[in-house]
């Protein structure tokens, strides 16, 4: 009994907004930025950023000189970054 009311009482904190059970997740924002970080590092000829919703490239997207092609479908892109 006290196991399901202790589920109970987490399940109403999470859904009350009290508990943010999604906290430590990164943006995409961020996992945009670690994947052209691991590109950077491994010389990658190609990367995709598709379907993380962007609304801006992170700069550091200039570094990839060894960069081919670029996937970026399923974003919302408003410009590119001058680098």
């Amino acid at each position: 009994m006290r196991k399901v009311l202790t589920t109970l009482v987490c399940v109403l904190l999470l859904t009350s907004g009290l508990i943010h059970a999604q906290d430590g997740d990164p943006t995409p924002y961020e996992i945009a930025l670690a994947r052209i970080e691991e590109a950077e590092r491994t010389g990658a000829t190609s990367l995709s950023l598709s379907d993380l919703e962007l609304e801006s490239l992170p700069p550091e997207i200039g570094k990839l000189t060894s960069l081919e092609i670029l996937y970026l479908g399923v974003n919302q892109l408003t410009d590119l970054p001058p680098e």
